[in-house]
């Protein structure tokens, strides 16, 4: 299995078919969400011109899913986290089972921020486990 550097044009490609290929198959109608994440901390080479983070979202809307290639502020659920934290539980597909306690010590340092309440993700957006979904795929 091809593996993408994470957060990299080819990376979002790669989240963009998958999320979209399982996300195909789901009755999306009614639902109006989107799920962005940011990474504060990037590498020069992976960060827009001017800009001092990276991101992506998952929009579902009117049917529909859009993965885009940047944060978005309209986010309904914003997760804002230090990239290299991000890379080390990106890789890992096990990492959110076993990170509780050290996302609690990264909100408490300034590392992680939650914006939105994550109990509003909708059922067929969580069950996509997104996170296991790109794991094995990221590098």
């Amino acid at each position: 299995m091809e593996k993408f550097r994470f957060m990299s044009p080819a990376w979002i490609e790669m989240a963009r078919e998958q999320i979209t290929k399982v996300l195909a198959e789901a009755d999306l109608h009614g639902i109006n969400f989107t799920l962005c994440e940011e990474f504060t901390g990037p590498p020069d080479d992976l960060r827009r011109e001017g800009a001092n983070t990276i991101g992506f979202f998952v929009r579902v809307a009117d049917g529909r899913v859009e993965v885009g290639d940047q944060a978005t502020d309209d986010a309904d659920v914003r997760i804002v986290s230090d990239y290299e934290d991000a890379l080390v539980i990106a890789r890992d597909p096990d990492a959110p089972a076993a990170q509780q306690s050290a996302m609690e010590e990264r909100v408490a340092q300034g590392r992680l921020k939650i914006v939105g309440n994550p109990t509003d993700v909708p059922a067929v957006v969580a069950g996509l486990d997104i996170h296991r979904l790109l794991s094995s795929r990221t590098l």
